[in-house]
């Protein structure tokens, strides 16, 4: 019985000290997300989580470390006296899909030769609103230098309509406005924290006997753009119907209305929604005293001619390429300089700058590109 006992203890010490392992260095399914009542969603301060890559994407398995101030691979306490440059946005800034060391915020401070501490403020599944609220809630922690805004053409106008953080009151202002957590979506979270709270061994093995994979086979593409159609119109008749329910933070859709159908009543809509939240970051910069500038990232759809989601112009003649990236520039406030990258991935061929298939997101090599030519164009005053 004795010699029982020992083995047990000697067994549940090694299974602590594989838990412990784990949870630090491989947490496989980990939770770095939780849902926020001002901004929606944020980070969770010192959370992590194992983002596993799909074979076709080069494989590959990132670890994804928040620091305890709530930005990803940063400590502000271990931060040196440099000015700050606070570069916000969504799942591009996040970058999950590659280690830090490779992500924009790490590869502008290389090419910026050092002159900021350039931190990452950024989720996946953010727009302009929640970021700025998160900002702004943030500022004092952060004391920013300067602020680099990072708008995604591919979804950010949706992402405003579908997070329905402000709307316009009967005079045309842009006012905060009432808004509550869907069921299902409180569901989804409050699944995934006990599914963080169960072991992680637990965890990699039912995904064994699940024979779980990230791996799929690429969709029809020919498919999405009239379902992106018919999403957005409900989506814009929720919003404009008053809808409070936030239904959904973190999948995004290509915004195909602004693309194809600029005329819309969705598109128009959109629109004028971005140009007043972009105004209300405009104002609160100037009022802070902090330079804003505005970086656009084209959408791989528009540019990419091996895209699994691609549109085709003969069903779609009013199709632009690059009507979403257009917009941000014109929404922009006078306050802020704008960086168009459209260009510059269109020149570089497309296809090697983003994950592919299916996935929207720049590869470390479309970052690199990316943080080489912002680092340029702010050195230049902008």
């Amino acid at each position: 019985m004795k010699r029982l006992g020992l083995a047990l203890l000697s067994l549940g010490i090694g299974l602590f000290a594989i838990e412990w392992g784990l949870r630090r260095w491989y947490p496989f399914r980990g939770l770095i997300y939780q849902l926020d009542p001002v901004c929606l969603h944020t980070t969770i301060p010192g959370a992590r989580r194992i983002q596993p890559m799909p074979a076709w994407a080069g494989g590959g398995r990132n670890r994804i470390v928040i620091g305890p101030e709530g930005y990803r691979g940063v400590s502000l306490a271990d931060l040196d006296g440099r000015a700050r440059l606070i570069v916000v946005g969504d799942s591009f800034v996040m970058a999950e899909n590659v280690a830090y060391e490779d992500s924009l915020p790490a590869r502008l401070e290389v090419h910026l030769g050092g002159e900021y501490a350039v931190i990452g403020l950024a989720a996946s599944g953010y727009g302009p609103d929640q970021e700025l609220l998160r900002l702004e809630r943030e500022w004092e922690v952060l004391r920013p230098a300067r602020i680099l805004l990072v708008l995604c053409a591919t979804n950010d106008h949706g992402d405003l309509v579908r997070n329905k953080l402000f709307r316009f009151d009967d005079a045309g202002e842009l006012r905060p406005a009432r808004w509550r957590f869907g069921e299902d979506l409180k569901d989804f979270f409050a699944r995934a924290r006990r599914r963080a709270r169960s072991p992680v061994l637990l965890r990699l093995v039912r995904s064994l006997l699940d024979h779980d994979t990230e791996d799929r086979p690429a969709s029809d593409r020919a498919g999405f753009i009239p379902l992106y159609l018919a999403a957005g119109e409900q989506e814009w008749q929720d919003y404009v119907g008053g809808d409070p329910v936030v239904r959904d933070l973190l999948r995004d859709y290509y915004d195909a209305d602004l693309a194809v159908d600029p005329e819309s009543p969705s598109a128009k809509g959109k629109r004028a929604l971005m140009r007043a939240v972009l105004a209300r970051w405009g104002a609160d910069m100037k009022k802070r005293g902090v330079p804003l500038s505005i970086v656009i990232v084209p959408s791989a759809v528009d540019l990419d001619p091996t895209f699994g989601i691609r549109v085709d112009p003969e069903q779609y003649p009013a199709y632009d390429p690059r009507a979403q990236s257009q917009a941000l520039v014109e929404e922009a406030p006078d306050t802020a300089p704008v960086l168009n990258l459209f260009e510059l991935f269109a020149a570089h061929e497309p296809r090697e700058l983003f994950v592919g298939r299916e996935d929207i997101h720049w590869n470390a090599r479309g970052i690199d590109l990316a943080a080489e030519e912002i680092a340029r164009w702010l050195r230049a005053g902008s």
